[in-house]
């Protein structure tokens, strides 16, 4: 990917050493001597060349509300290190103060040391050491690492960093406000991070928390053990109560009872949460600046409208551009330039959803990511989210000591839908109540070895309130067409295509790990079908357009169908030795068989599951 080059942008006068790049200290000593509060942003490298030409829209944009500097992330065994290392360089050149990650998993000494050097050719001078997340770490070049980790700590990589480049580079380290979730307690998290800061790092940034409190407490825990390096509190806004839900349950965040006493009433108004976030953000952020902190971190997940509206409401001001941002780039015209459509096939993958997840800032329902969004990314971009909430022996427990065949695999499939065990790799939480309508054909599916991943029922009209399939604000009506995911065999592949013409409503696309494409969407002359995109949920509310913010995306397919392989080694097939009978059931499974996705177009009078109960019964 590339980056859209631009003329810099004029810099405000406010903004201390535009010109010159400034260590996090520095700034920090700089604003408590103004007497004035600062924040920073964070983002992170999208996957996509529309997402990265949309976020350089929206830094700049953001940075008219002159952050004390913004923060580029990293993605674990460093995949996406160019593209990091560039949106630096360029944060840079628009006169930003920058500090950007660099995580030591599934990376080399020279790996680091390439990164390093970079980032000290951009003029980049604050780094973020963290370790990052160990189980399934792949590698820049797609394989996993070998032999033991170069740094299985952050400590190892700020040791690194210190003893090569001296004081060339300021390093900053993590800190956590209720513990790191693998440290045996708390207090030993402490001395952990003490270490960090003795071995050469100058300052700390946390991850998010919910309860002040908790932070007011780490602050003075850190002073006790005699830490005295300055800590930014780090904040992440709550976009919608799904995403909410799912990273506390991540993260194992407290979450004071107000909050969730404040959310429920509302969790299926996303209007209404965010219009709470924004309340709640700026809440903590003006309690934590009444407490003694002096700036605080935004995790941006690459969104604008939250951070921004709780920046106003704290008394920062945007300053305007002496000009028309320089490279407004016209969209496709197929485009909605309100961001409005995101692709399905992350629905049950809570852990990609917070990263790619866009939360969209005006449309219902964001669960969703969109290839053009900024905010189509990896979640291994995020140091204070946990890769693998999942202990391995809690996975083992689940999916099996041992597998004997495919079969065993299948039997766990069941399982799942039945609610015997509470997660799969794509999945990591119990089924929607939705999908209790087709449970008994999700059960008949993964018998035969269609393993589902991800399903939806139709729906036609329903109101918008209603428990199950509801979504949006109220008075509205909701619709659906059914839509399926699964691995399939090549065998069982081929038996669906050859029963596809007598289901006309049905349209497919599937895809091996190799990348072997089959389909029947329709495609241009080219034989590009990525304009193939296809509505499955949408809905219709008073004095609002209509809004359609679920579809079904050929080309993010192909961007999800990577991450979707890759689970069945990183999160299934590591946890059995290797060359067992169980590893190469897996490794079958991940080489062999093809992601499948089925949209049936007759939401009113359909049956999406007629097909595959054909193929079944002939198995």
């Amino acid at each position: 990917l590339s980056l859209h080059h631009t003329t810099p942008m004029p810099t405000a006068p406010e903004s201390p050493g535009a010109s010159e790049a400034l260590r996090v200290p520095e700034i920090i000593k700089r604003h408590e001597a103004a007497g004035k509060n600062y924040f920073s942003l964070e983002f992170f490298p999208p996957r996509t060349e529309a997402g990265v030409i949309n976020l350089q829209e929206r830094i700049m944009r953001m940075a008219q509300m002159q952050p004390a500097f913004v923060d580029i992330t990293w993605t674990a065994g460093g995949k996406s290190r160019k593209l990091s290392v560039a949106l630096a360089r360029w944060c840079r050149e628009q006169g930003l103060q920058v500090q950007m990650h660099i995580s030591g998993a599934g990376m080399s000494e020279s790996g680091v040391r390439d990164a390093l050097d970079a980032a000290r050719a951009a003029n980049v001078v604050n780094i973020l050491a963290l370790r990052g997340d160990l189980v399934g770490t792949v590698a820049e070049d797609g394989e996993a690492p070998e032999g033991p980790p170069a740094f299985p700590h952050a400590i190892d990589l700020v040791r690194f960093i210190k003893a090569n480049y001296g004081s060339d580079f300021c390093v900053g380290v993590a800190g956590y406000p209720e513990g790191h979730m693998e440290a045996v307690s708390y207090e030993q998290d402490l001395a952990f991070l003490r270490a960090k800061l003795d071995a050469g790092a100058e300052y700390v940034i946390t991850q998010q928390f919910f309860n002040v409190k908790r932070f007011e407490q780490f602050a003075a825990d850190c002073q006790r053990v005699g830490i005295t390096a300055p800590i930014i509190p780090g904040l992440m806004p709550i976009h919608n109560f799904e995403s909410f839900r799912r990273i506390v349950r991540f993260c194992k965040t407290d979450v004071p009872r107000a909050i969730d006493e404040a959310l429920r009433p509302i969790c299926n108004d996303d209007d209404a949460v965010k219009r709470y976030g924004s309340e709640l953000g700026s809440q903590m952020a003006s309690e934590l600046f009444k407490g003694g902190s002096r700036g605080v971190h935004f995790y941006t997940l690459n969104l604008e409208k939250c951070v921004s509206e709780i920046l106003l409401a704290l008394g920062f001001q945007r300053q305007p551009s002496r000009r028309p941002v320089p490279w407004q780039m016209p969209r496709n015209d197929s485009a909605n330039k309100l961001e409005s459509v995101r692709p399905i096939f992350w629905a049950n993958r809570p852990q990609s959803y917070v990263s790619r997840t866009a939360h969209w800032d005006e449309f219902p329902n964001g669960r969703w990511g969109d290839r053009t969004s900024p905010a189509f990314g990896d979640l291994s971009s995020y140091h204070m989210t946990k890769l693998n909430a999942v202990t391995a022996s809690e996975r083992r427990a689940a999916w099996g000591h041992e597998l004997r065949g495919v079969q065993d695999v299948c039997d766990a499939f069941v399982r799942y839908v039945r609610g015997q065990i509470p997660m799969l790799p794509w999945c990591e939480l119990a089924l929607a109540t939705e999908s209790e309508k087709i449970i008994e054909s999700l059960e008949l599916l993964n018998s035969k070895g269609m393993l589902t991943i991800n399903s939806q029922p139709a729906v036609d009209g329903a109101p918008s309130a209603d428990p199950d399939v509801g979504w949006g604000g109220p008075g509205g009506y909701v619709y659906q067409k059914a839509y399926v995911e699964m691995f399939v065999s090549p065998a069982t592949l081929a038996a669906l295509e050859k029963a596809m013409p007598r289901y006309p409503s049905l349209s497919y696309q599937a895809l091996s790990a190799k990348g072997d494409s089959r389909h029947n969407l329709p495609a241009d002359p080219s034989g590009d079908v990525s304009h193939a995109v296809t509505a499955v949920t949408w809905g219709v509310f008073p004095h609002k357009e209509v809004k359609q913010p679920t579809v079904v995306d050929p080309e993010a397919f192909v961007q999800w169908k990577d991450e979707a392989f890759a689970l069945w080694r990183s999160q299934w097939g590591s946890l059995y030795e290797a060359g067992s009978t169980s590893a190469r059931v897996i490794e079958e499974i991940q080489s062999s068989f093809f992601l499948l996705n089925v949209v049936d177009h007759d939401y009113k009078t359909g049956d999406v599951m007629a097909i595959f109960k054909e193929v079944a019964a002939s198995t």
